[in-house]
């Protein structure tokens, strides 16, 4: 697997993961059969999922910017 699949599997995993918290947060808003993830109270305002998208995406975003191939930023 080339350097290249591992950033984009990484990116991937980040997407899907937000993906999957917020429907588990809107489920739990609109079902109160069904536990939610949320990291706090979530009402389904800009701010809520933004917190949850970052939140559920963090852990991929992280190994993806630490990446050994991954150059900083330049000024």
């Amino acid at each position: 697997m080339s350097e290249q699949d591992d950033i984009y599997r990484l990116s991937q995993n980040a997407q899907r993961s937000a993906e999957a918290r917020l429907f588990d947060c809107f489920d739990g808003l609109y079902d109160d059969e069904s536990g939610d993830s949320a990291v706090g109270a979530f009402c389904g305002c800009y701010t809520c999922i933004v917190r949850e998208v970052l939140d559920a995406a963090w852990p991929w975003l992280y190994q993806a910017a630490t990446h050994p191939d991954v150059e900083p930023p330049t000024d």
